[in-house]
């Protein structure tokens, strides 16, 4: 019992040191730069990338001119 209570105590602890850092670090960036960015969601990826696939097939004209890096 006493285990588990200090397990607790000792990853609360923790998870709230891992929340600190973060909030330090991105506070700093905004100080730095004025603005935070939001990164984008997997699916807001997914669809950029199916774009630049369909914009490249539609200029595809037999050579590589005016193709995008697709990754």
């Amino acid at each position: 019992m006493t285990v588990c209570l200090l397990l607790g105590v000792l990853l609360g602890a923790l998870g709230a040191l891992c929340c600190y850092r973060l909030g330090l670090s991105e506070g700093s960036r905004l100080a730095r730069e004025g603005k935070l960015e939001r990164s984008q969601s997997p699916a807001e990826k997914e669809k950029g990338r199916l774009g630049r696939i369909l914009r490249n097939i539609d200029r595809y004209d037999g050579t590589s001119r005016r193709q995008e890096r697709v990754e």
